[in-house]
């Protein structure tokens, strides 16, 4: 279903199945020519060809965020993506200049952003809004390998997401977020390979230490 879902969801968006009335009835009726559509699209089970196209459709500032979001999971909380978009602005380009906002400026335009991608079936909202997760794994997949198709640039990145999210869990305050110490050790594990100085690797040992015992 969710393969037939956005088959359909291309044709229209190509105006390949339009809606029109019917002019023996009240009633909508839909419109398409087969072989234009044969000529136009694809029908097979490339599943990640369908979602890879209706993520290129996207506006480019819902893109940029929503490779962000790539980065940090298949699902993820509001607060963990403001914070990775706050601090990494040095390494992930975006049409936002967020810099130039506080936190809770950037945080009401990241929800905004996010309602679009709710809208055209590439996010869900879970937990009250506070959560979001890709309506598929290989949305999310797509959006990972598009944002730094360099091996060595998504470890760096890995990296200092890593550090950040592990920084922000020391500073808590009378409450454990587990979600993110969890994301901040896989983001370190992933880069594990281009650790390349003894205070990292304590570091390293110390949050996957603490993420076991969580």
């Amino acid at each position: 279903p969710f393969y037939v879902l956005n088959y359909l969801d291309q044709l229209v968006s190509l105006d390949l199945l339009v809606r029109t009335d019917d002019d023996n009835s009240n009633m909508k009726k839909w419109n398409w020519n087969i072989d234009k559509i044969s000529e136009t699209t694809d029908v097979c089970d490339n599943l990640a060809a369908i979602l890879t196209s209706k993520v290129e459709r996207l506006p480019d500032h819902v893109r940029s965020i929503l490779q962000i979001a790539s980065f940090i999971g298949y699902d993820f909380s509001i607060e963990i993506l403001v914070n990775v978009v706050y601090e990494e602005q040095d390494m992930i380009e975006t049409e936002f200049s967020f810099q130039r906002y506080p936190k809770a400026t950037i945080r009401q335009r990241i929800i905004e952003t996010l309602s679009i991608a709710i809208r055209e079936g590439i996010l869900e909202e879970t937990s009250g809004g506070n959560y979001y997760k890709f309506s598929h794994d290989k949305i999310q997949q797509t959006l990972y390998q598009d944002l730094m198709p360099d091996d060595m640039e998504r470890k760096l990145l890995h990296q200092r997401i890593g550090m950040n999210l592990w920084e922000s869990f020391r500073q808590i305050d009378g409450s454990v977020d587990d979600m993110m110490l969890f994301l901040a050790a896989d983001n370190m594990n992933r880069a594990i390979d281009i650790v390349d100085y003894s205070k990292v690797r304590y570091e390293l040992i110390e949050l996957n230490m603490n993420a076991s015992n969580a």
